[in-house]
């Protein structure tokens, strides 16, 4: 959202949750990904480092203790074909360092 609100204010063409889909499969089943933003024409997802292992995967940092091994195992992998999804669409992904532009950028124009 805060990239949403500094854009906005720096005039750019933005759309928070543009109507753009795109489908991916996990374990047989299709799925549909919806990017966050559409900003001057390129799609854009804020992602947080923590989705993130240490070799570049994306995975799910939120696990319940009610799931199994093979359950929290098999949901981050879905996390995977999503980022996959997001490579093969051409997907700018906005992580941490990023994000924390769109907060210096913020701080500056108070």
């Amino acid at each position: 959202m805060v990239v949403y609100l500094i854009e906005k204010h720096n005039g750019s063409d933005i759309i928070y949750n543009p109507n753009i889909s795109f489908k991916y499969e996990f374990n047989n089943k299709q799925y549909t990904y919806f990017p966050d933003f559409q900003i001057n024409g390129v799609l854009v997802e804020v992602k947080g480092d923590q989705f993130f292992k240490p070799d570049g995967t994306m995975y799910c940092p939120y696990r319940h203790n009610w799931q199994s091994d093979d359950d929290y195992e098999c949901l981050c992998r879905k996390f995977e074909a999503k980022h996959q999804c997001m490579i093969a669409n051409g997907i700018k992904i906005l992580r941490s360092k990023e994000i924390n532009e769109y907060f210096k950028l913020l701080n500056k124009s108070k």
